[in-house]
C-alpha cells in the first residue's frame, strides 16, 4: 500500500496497483477568531475522504487521515477541519473522535417529513 499526493492537495491510497481510497482538501486562513482557532491561523479543510467498502475497517482510513494530517503539518497548518457525513453516526463518531482524536464541535441534523 502506498500514498501519493496529486496537485499537492489530493492523496490516493494504492494497493496492488488499484486505488482503494482518496482524500482531498484545501489550505485556508481562519477568517475570524473562534473558540478553537485564531484569526489568520493556517488550517487544512478535508473536503472528502473515501475508502472502498471492501477495504474499510482495516485501518486504511486511519492511515489516510494520518497521511493528510502529516501533509497539513508539513505545509504549516495547525488545525484540521472537516464535515463528516454518515447514516451511522455511532461509527462516524467512533472513527473521528475515538480513533483519530478529533473534537466534536457541532452537528447538522435533519428530519424527513
Amino acid at each position: 500500500m502506498s500514498f501519493r499526493t496529486i496537485d499537492k492537495k489530493v492523496a490516493v491510497v494504492i494497493d496492488n496497483g488499484e486505488i482503494i481510497g482518496y482524500g482531498y482538501g484545501t489550505f485556508d486562513l481562519s477568517k475570524k477568531n473562534k473558540s478553537y482557532i485564531r484569526k489568520n491561523e493556517k488550517l487544512f479543510y478535508i473536503e472528502e475522504m473515501y475508502v472502498v467498502k471492501n477495504k474499510r475497517n482495516l485501518g486504511v482510513g486511519i492511515k489516510l487521515f494520518q497521511f493528510l494530517e502529516e501533509y497539513a503539518k508539513t505545509n504549516g497548518a495547525n488545525i484540521i477541519e472537516l464535515n463528516a457525513v454518515s447514516k451511522d453516526y455511532n461509527k462516524l463518531l467512533n472513527f473521528y473522535i475515538k480513533k483519530l482524536n478529533m473534537y466534536f464541535l457541532s452537528a447538522y441534523l435533519y428530519k424527513k417529513i
